[in-house]
C-alpha cells in the first residue's frame, strides 16, 4: 500500500490541484501584465488626441483671427 503511494508513475490528487493553480496562477499574471500594457496603450492614444485637438484649436483661432 505504502510503496502504490509513493509510486512516482502515479499522479496523486494534490498533484493535479497544485499544477491546476499554478497554472491559474501564470494566466492571472500574464493577464495583469497585459491589462497594464492595454491600459498604457489607452493613456498613449488619449494623450496623442488631446495634443491633436489642441493643434486643430490653434490652427481655427488661428483662421478665425485672420478673418476677423
Amino acid at each position: 500500500m505504502i510503496g502504490n503511494f509513493c509510486d512516482s508513475t502515479r499522479t496523486l490528487p494534490v498533484d493535479i490541484v497544485m499544477y491546476s493553480a499554478e497554472k491559474k496562477f501564470k494566466n492571472m499574471s500574464t493577464e495583469a501584465k497585459d491589462k497594464r500594457k492595454i491600459e498604457e496603450t489607452i493613456e498613449e492614444l488619449v494623450r496623442y488626441k488631446r495634443d491633436a485637438l489642441q493643434k486643430t484649436w490653434e490652427k481655427v483661432k488661428r483662421k478665425i483671427s485672420m478673418l476677423i
